[in-house]
């Protein structure tokens, strides 16, 4: 099966990438609990970096921090950190990464648990148009070009 994060995000110009240092990405997931909902992950594929790559496995870990940080300056009040890998964990697409979901109030967001195991991502995410996810993927971005010193941010 093709990694759609492969062939799809990472790397793309014009997509739902924000930042992007060569070893990590930063995207918008395609289907948001919330606005600003964004995945961190590998660039290069490992389905479970634990075990194949445990030392970019951290390096994902760093930017989620950083991507923490980047949510708190776009306006979220906290974040829910999520992680699946493998199957039986509800992992939905075989490319490790991590969701950093924006909080902005008490129920703001599209139920995340047990969702994350037995229901399909996109049922149960809040619909965004083309021109709003743009808006907030451009100005993820700025604010990580910021925060990175401009380094590849938003391929």
């Amino acid at each position: 099966m093709a990694c759609v994060f492969c062939s799809e995000v990472i790397g793309k110009t014009g997509g739902l990438e924000i930042y992007n240092d060569g070893e990590t990405a930063v995207f918008l997931d395609k289907f948001p609990r919330t606005r600003g909902h964004i995945c961190v992950a590998p660039v290069e594929h490992h389905q479970d970096p634990f075990v194949s790559a445990p030392e970019l496995a951290r390096k994902v870990m760093t930017m989620v921090v950083d991507a923490g940080r980047a949510l708190t300056e776009y306006g979220a009040k906290g974040v829910n950190i999520g992680i699946n890998v493998g199957k039986v964990a509800g992992q939905q697409v075989p490319h490790f990464h991590v969701h950093v979901i924006p909080r902005y109030e008490a129920g703001d967001v599209v139920e995340i648990e047990p969702a994350f195991v037995d229901t399909p991502w996109r049922q149960k995410s809040i619909k965004l148009t083309e021109a709003e996810t743009n808006e907030i993927r451009d100005r993820l971005t700025v604010i990580f070009a910021g925060m990175m010193g401009g380094a590849r941010a938003g391929v």
